[in-house]
């Protein structure tokens, strides 16, 4: 049952929500907790393959979600979570040298497919709960509000468009001073 859990779900949350620092030393501290919690050995202190579960799981989605923060980057973080969940089951299996059922490798298979899509749904579900519970505002929020279909936005452009254009002039000088220096050019977009 160990193999159905949701293994990127804390790391994704904290890497939107925080930093991939935070959400790296909180993936190791949960898999460790995750070892002790399922571990079925008898005279053991943990479940290595469950460490290791969870710790691949979290690891390829904080190092997939690098390349950007959007929607579209976490489905795919947990498409790829899933293809590392099942490998990993998969030389789990060839590790054991055991013999299994066909049901049970349709049982492990699905549940390292359920896994990934499990953490990518639910991190889409919960981060807008955590972003106003905590008032954080995240990558995937700003690209939200700086949308340019935002009620908002098509309001001014077409009430005042000298005062709309003079706005994403502002916005773009702003964002490429912030990234010159080092500083978050997204909200300094969004701002403007």
């Amino acid at each position: 049952i160990a193999f159905l859990f949701p293994t990127a779900l804390t790391a994704m949350l904290l890497r939107l929500l925080i930093n991939e620092k935070v959400a790296l030393i909180t993936s190791v501290l949960m898999a460790a907790t995750a070892g002790v919690m399922m571990n079925t050995q008898y005279g053991a202190v943990m479940s290595a393959e469950v460490v290791l579960y969870v710790l691949f799981g979290s690891v390829t989605a904080l190092l997939y979600l690098r390349t950007g923060e959007k929607t579209s980057h976490v489905l795919k973080a947990c498409a790829l979570v899933s293809t590392m969940n099942a490998l990993y089951i998969f030389f789990y299996i060839i590790m054991t040298q055991t013999t299994y059922t066909v049901e049970e490798l349709v049982f492990y298979a699905s549940a390292a497919l359920v896994s990934g899509m499990l953490s990518g749904m639910l991190t889409l579900g919960l981060l807008p709960f955590f972003e106003s519970g905590f008032g954080i505002l995240s990558t995937m929020r700003l690209i939200e509000l700086s949308n340019p279909n935002h009620p908002l936005l098509k309001k001014i452009l077409t009430e005042t468009p000298g005062t709309y254009h003079h706005s994403i002039m502002v916005a773009n000088l702003a964002e490429t001073a912030c990234e010159a220096i080092g500083a978050d050019g997204l909200l300094a977009r969004v701002g403007c």
